[in-house]
């Protein structure tokens, strides 16, 4: 990862500049996409590119181009703070914000209810875990604090209180230590680490890496003591991943670069189905006729245990069924950002 850190270093600046001239040109040199049609764009054509297979066998990538009717400026705080949870097809149950500094209570709508399929498998997978074995992404002590929890209080609000307990301990740790305090998890009894996943996936693409080095640098994901006045929007949600629930907790940074802006969505602690999940947008200022509007590239990266097994015409699989999920999630996000009449030059 040093050697990473070393080589997108002296890149930043440069690419900062060009971009305030020629978005679609930076867009090109780093990104998927070698064409890119503005006004298919603005009239809801969203590009999308499952990546290629990826040295790092848990890993899998894809990009998306797309564009918002609203200011760059606009898009890119609405991307920061946006609440999925509003659309059902998105299959997210809850969404909370998380305060800084946190509190207990941040986490008290954390309520799994046993008669819903994925809180329900939540529920059981917790109750299974042992002191030495556990399918949630838990380390060692975690997992015996759980096991004796349930063995003593099954109730399904125990549990609840247990992960929202559990939440509040990670979100803590992680608003006072950032991405380095960020534990590994325990996965067949070896460690898991969140970050070193995130940097082997970026360590692959070294042309985004290099794109993003002063946003990466400046949060901490790269090493290094990160930039306390970037502060990010920072939350926790329970998904149903695959009918699994899954809960996580999660940083949205946001870096203003002259007229375009940058951002980075790292899920830091994840309770089961994947381990990591990172997100970066690139938000540039286009014209929609005489109206101000943005063009967005976001770039995927999820790690999975589960992918390791998986190769050939079932990896591509996986990937196509990510870009599905993918553009399902951009869509719903154009649909919110459109409803607000967007603002002239």
């Amino acid at each position: 990862m040093f050697l990473l850190s070393v080589v997108i270093a002296p890149v930043f600046a440069s690419s900062a500049v060009f971009a305030m001239t020629d978005p679609v040109g930076c867009l090109k040199r780093f990104s998927a996409f070698p064409a890119i049609n503005l006004p298919h764009l603005l009239a809801g054509e969203i590009l999308g590119d499952r990546g290629s297979l990826m040295d790092f066998p848990q890993g899998i990538c894809a990009q998306n181009c797309f564009a918002v009717l609203r200011s760059a400026s606009e898009t890119a705080k609405l991307l920061q703070v946006w609440n999925p949870s509003q659309h059902d097809s998105l299959n997210v149950l809850a969404f909370r914000p998380v305060r800084i500094p946190c509190d207990a209570s941040d986490f008290q709508d954390l309520i799994l209810n046993p008669s819903h399929h994925a809180m329900r498998w939540l529920l059981d997978k917790s109750r299974a875990t042992t002191d030495h074995q556990s399918e949630l992404n838990l380390t060692s002590a975690e997992a015996q604090e759980l096991a004796r929890c349930t063995k003593n209080h099954p109730e399904s609000q125990i549990v609840g209180s247990y992960w929202a307990k559990l939440l509040h301990n990670r979100a803590t740790a992680f608003q006072n230590q950032g991405f380095a305090g960020v534990l590994p998890y325990e996965v067949g009894g070896k460690p898991v680490s969140t970050m070193a996943q995130i940097r082997e996936m970026l360590n692959e693409k070294l042309p985004v890496a290099r794109e993003f080095a002063s946003l990466l640098h400046q949060c901490g994901v790269f090493g290094g003591e990160p930039n306390t006045a970037l502060t990010p929007f920072q939350y926790w949600g329970l998904c149903d991943a695959n009918k699994r629930g899954t809960l996580n907790l999660g940083a949205v940074y946001l870096l203003p670069l002259g007229d375009h802006y940058q951002l980075l969505d790292a899920e830091y602690y994840v309770s089961g189905n994947y381990s990591s999940f990172v997100t970066l947008y690139q938000v540039w200022p286009i014209q929609a006729g005489a109206k101000s509007a943005a063009l967005v590239w976001r770039g995927d990266f999820l790690a999975a245990t589960t992918l390791a097994t998986t190769k050939g015409i079932e990896r591509l699989a996986y990937g196509t069924l990510m870009q599905q999920e993918l553009k399902k999630v951009i869509r719903c996000f154009q649909g919110d950002a459109n409803q607000v009449p967007i603002s002239s030059d």
